[in-house]
């Protein structure tokens, strides 16, 4: 819950964040645990590969974006996307690394 990035994420691209569960929590009480449950297992995929990824569209639902904030370190899952053939890097400046999943790119 101390994610700044993420809570301000929403507001500053004025886009829907699918793993954000701030400005939820007076929401019905399933709907804040089911966005907890999405940001947690997304963060988990950040230490695996694109697998890990994949299963999480299958139960959270697709996306267009994927951002890493490179605080102190790199994620194993953005080496994945680099070599992957979904994902294309649109984004890398100032710490901030964005793919764009170019399965919808494509569509």
């Amino acid at each position: 819950m101390l994610d700044a990035f993420t809570e301000w994420l929403p507001a500053i691209s004025e886009r829907h964040v699918s793993t954000s569960a701030f400005g939820q929590e007076w929401l019905d009480g399933k709907v804040f645990g089911d966005s907890l449950e999405a940001y947690r297992d997304l963060q988990a995929c950040a230490n695996d590969n694109e697998t890990c990824l994949n299963s999480w569209m299958k139960q959270h639902g697709a996306f267009t974006y994927i951002i890493f904030v490179l605080r102190d370190r790199d994620y194993p899952l953005r080496a994945f996307l680099f070599q992957s053939g979904y994902y294309q890097q649109v984004y890398e400046k100032n710490g901030v690394s964005i793919f764009q999943y170019k399965v919808l790119m494509d569509s």
